[in-house]
This record gives C-alpha cells, structure tokens and sequence, in this order.
C-alpha cells in the first residue's frame, strides 16, 4: 500500500493490520497528518442493566441472547495524529453520529468498553513501541503460512 507523502504510515498501517482487535478496520480517509481505524462495539460489551450511557436496547438493535448484535450508537475508534512535536494516540469509543469521543468510560464502567486514553510520541520509534504495548499482534510468522 503505497501512500504518497505519507512515509510514516507505512510501518504503522502494517503493524495494525495485524491488530488482535475484532473486526478492526482502517478508514479509508487517509491524509498525511491522520490515520483512523474503527471497530464496531458488540451488545454483550454493554452492560444494559445500568445502562450507563443511557442507551435504547431497541434503537440499538439488541435482544436479549443476541451475542452478535452491533451497537448503532457506539463504536471503538484509534486515531494516529502526525503533530509538529510527534504523534498523538487516542483510542476508545466514539459516538457515531456526532464523531464525539465518549470520556465518561472509565474501567468502573459496568460492561467492558475500551476507555478513552490519549497518548503522546515524540517520534516514529516511539509510536510504534506504544501501539506494541497498548495492543495485541498476530505473529508476523503465522502471516506467512
């Protein structure tokens, strides 16, 4: 994949293609300061019984025993912004009409939504070391096979 004047997204759109994270796909609105990857969120990691972003079941599409169903409302985004100090990482759940970061998701959150967290690079090395860190990768190995 061959993106002209963006030389820093190279490694880092190959290191999260070999992301862990279910159904986690690059948006195809690449720009030489900006990467984005979306994930849809599953009903069963939200917890409906408190209900803490007071989300409608119906609206959302969820029944109950439906472990496959999709939020409409919610999704998992990780956005890589080139800054002139280096690269910010965000990452947790966005609305996905308004494109909002959702930051009330906190670990005592009921469910098991990722949390908002942001973070900062000075430089390449560094933002890959970070996504390492945060994230799980296949095997580069296994890619081969």
């Amino acid at each position: 994949m061959q993106h002209d004047g963006h030389e820093w997204q190279e490694p880092v759109i190959e290191l999260m293609a070999r992301c862990l994270i279910e159904d986690l796909e690059l948006d195809d609105s690449v720009s030489p300061e900006h990467l984005t990857w979306r994930a849809p969120i599953y009903a069963d990691d939200y917890d409906f019984g408190p209900n803490p972003l007071d989300l409608d079941a119906e609206f959302e599409g969820c029944t109950p025993g439906d472990h496959l169903a999709v939020l409409r409302s919610l999704h998992q985004q990780i956005q890589v912004d080139k800054s002139a100090a280096g690269f910010i990482v965000q990452d947790g759940v966005m609305w996905t009409e308004s494109h909002v970061w959702e930051r009330s998701v906190t670990g005592e959150t009921p469910g098991s939504l990722p949390w908002y967290a942001q973070h900062e690079c000075a430089d390449l090395t560094s933002l890959l070391g970070l996504l390492n860190e945060l994230y799980d990768f296949a095997d580069p190995e296994e890619d081969d096979g």
